[in-house]
This record gives structure tokens, sequence and C-alpha cells, in this order.
């Protein structure tokens, strides 16, 4: 798997609403209501637009994240016990 629509049909294929995104990672779309699982629509994104990146919809997908920042100069890897 080497393309960016492969790993957007994947992850639509284990439920998750994925959604393009540009270069900055900022939506392509309105992911809030275009965020999707449906594949004709995720290849036609990535079709007419192949430069884009996959997003995913996190609460609508029932995923939960957690994005923590880790600063070595502050001692935060300690307090996480990382």
């Amino acid at each position: 798997m080497n393309s960016v629509l492969e790993y957007a049909k994947l992850y639509a294929s284990l439920g998750w609403k994925v959604f393009p995104v540009n270069k900055r990672k900022r939506p392509a779309v309105k992911w809030t209501t275009e965020c999707t699982t449906d594949i004709k629509k995720i290849e036609d994104w990535y079709r007419k637009n192949p430069h884009l990146g996959v997003g995913i919809a996190c609460g609508p997908s029932n995923l939960f994240v957690l994005d923590i920042d880790i600063k070595k100069d502050k001692g935060d890897a300690k307090k996480l016990k990382l």
C-alpha cells in the first residue's frame, strides 16, 4: 500500500470516517458534514486531487485520541512516566 487513496479506503473499511486534508493538514472539505466511509466518494476526492492527505474524524468514527507534545527540557516525559 503506497497511496493516500489506498490508506483512506483502508481506514474507511475499518469504519473510520475520513476526509481529505491539504499539505498543511487543514481539511479540504467541511469535515464535520462530509467525512465518510463511502468508497466512491473517497475515490472521487483523490482522483480529482491526488496531492491531498487523509484525515480521520475521530468522534464520528468512535475513536478517542490523546495527543501529547513532550518537551524533553521541561521533564514532561518523566511526569508521564514515558
